[in-house]
Parts: structure tokens; C-alpha cells; sequence
């Protein structure tokens, strides 16, 4: 077996050193993806490598751009990025709250461990997870209203497009259109104009690119490199080789 030498680190154990990194570290990365929260949000410049500078008000966008120089902030702003990306894939929106949340149960629990240092951190997270189950998520769903109009949809994406009302009228028109079995593609514009394609039938992403120097011999509609076929099969196949 071949010998790897690991690489240095740093190495933190605990202590109030490193219990200063952590709540600093949560609360400036709160601070700012959280000026972006609610309709009077304010947007954040983000600087990008061989790109203009990027102006947005979307929350996880933010903390993706966010980094430190210490590397102790550093990790803990990654670790911390999870959870605005896990709440984006798993709700769509509310990755602003969800890192302005995280932040305060920081500081309350570390202020509560700092009162009672007898006990034990584990027990404070299994007492949050009882929490969420038993009260918080009940509370939501008692005050949860079902969204089945275009008008409500509309309000629901106002909300997550910052008060654009043209972004919002898009979305809905583009939901509406795929309907329940659906699925709704985000593309970047290349003339900056908003609009709304529906395309009957079920788009591959990707095909015959990844099936080698085969693929081209698939293709009929040469001027549009596309394949056309009219009542053909299709074999669904789980797996990769």
C-alpha cells in the first residue's frame, strides 16, 4: 500500500476561542444573506471570476458566493451553506429564513450550554428535533392554507420573486402550462426577455451525446442535429452500461 502524507491542518478542539469563531461566523453570514429577506430586501454585489458582477436578492445565491479568509470561519460558512441549499431543493424558497433561523438557535444554544455547562449539547439538538416535530410543524400545518387558483399561485410567486410581477405572471403561466406531471426547465435568456415555452411531449436532457460516435447515426433532421420520430418506442432502462 502505497504511503499518503497528510496534509497539515489546523486543528480545533474547543474552548472559547472556538465557540467566538462559531457565533460570529453564523451571525455575519446571517446578517447578510438576510438584508436580502422580504420585498424591502436589499440586493448584495457578488464578484465573479471572468464574469461581470453578479446584483441578486436570492438568498442561496448569496451564501454560494460567501467565503473567509480564516480558515475556521471558512469551514464553518460551508458547513453552514448546506443549509440554505437543503431548504432550496427540498421548498423551493425561504433559504434567507432558514440561515437567519440557524443563526438565532446558535446563539440561544450556546448561550444556554455557557448557563448550564452541565449539559450535555446532544441533548439540546434532541430537544430541538422533539420540538420541531411535536409543535412546530403541527403549528405551520394548522395555519397552512391549500393554494388551488392561478390568483393564489400568483401570490405565492410574488412573494419568492421579490415583488416582480412580470417574473411572477411567467411562473405561474409556465406551471400552469406543465400542469401536475409536468416539468418546468429554467434557461438563461441571451436577449434578457422573459418568456414561456411549452413543448408537448417529454424533453431527454441528455441522449445521444453520451452514447459515443454511434449517436450521429440516430440523427434525421440534420439541420436541427435532432432526432424525429413519430410513434416510436422507447425503452426505460435503470442503469448506465
Amino acid at each position: 500500500m502505497l504511503y499518503v502524507k497528510s496534509k497539515a491542518k489546523q486543528i480545533v478542539n474547543k474552548g472559547d476561542h472556538l465557540t467566538k469563531v462559531i457565533e460570529e461566523t453564523i451571525s455575519s453570514m446571517a446578517d447578510i444573506v438576510g438584508s436580502t429577506l422580504g420585498p424591502g430586501g436589499r440586493p448584495v454585489l457578488i464578484e465573479r471570476d471572468d464574469l461581470p458582477p453578479l446584483v441578486t436578492k436570492d438568498g442561496v445565491t448569496v451564501a454560494k458566493a460567501l467565503g473567509a479568509a480564516d480558515a475556521q470561519a471558512n469551514i464553518l460558512i460551508d458547513a453552514a451553506k448546506e443549509i440554505c441549499i437543503k431548504t432550496a431543493k427540498e421548498a423551493g424558497d425561504g433559504t434567507t429564513t432558514a440561515i437567519v433561523l440557524a443563526s438565532e438557535l446558535v446563539k440561544c444554544g450556546l448561550e444556554y450550554l455557557a448557563a448550564n455547562p452541565k449539559q450535555n449539547p446532544q441533548q439540546v439538538v434532541n430537544e430541538l428535533k422533539r420540538c420541531y416535530e411535536s409543535y412546530a410543524v403541527p403549528f405551520i400545518k394548522s395555519w397552512s392554507i391549500p393554494v388551488e387558483t392561478e390568483d393564489e399561485l400568483k401570490k405565492v410567486a410574488l412573494i419568492s420573486a421579490n415583488g416582480d410581477l412580470e417574473i411572477a405572471e411567467k411562473v405561474v403561466s409556465a406551471v400552469v402550462a406543465a400542469g401536475d406531471d409536468g416539468t418546468v426547465l429554467i434557461n438563461e435568456s441571451p436577449d434578457g426577455v422573459i418568456k414561456v415555452d411549452h413543448v408537448e411531449g417529454f424533453v431527454v436532457t441528455s441522449g445521444l451525446k453520451d452514447i459515443g460516435q454511434i449517436g450521429p447515426v440516430f440523427i434525421n433532421d440534420k439541420a436541427n442535429q435532432q432526432v424525429k420520430m413519430d410513434n416510436g418506442y422507447v425503452v426505460l432502462y435503470d442503469g448506465s452500461k
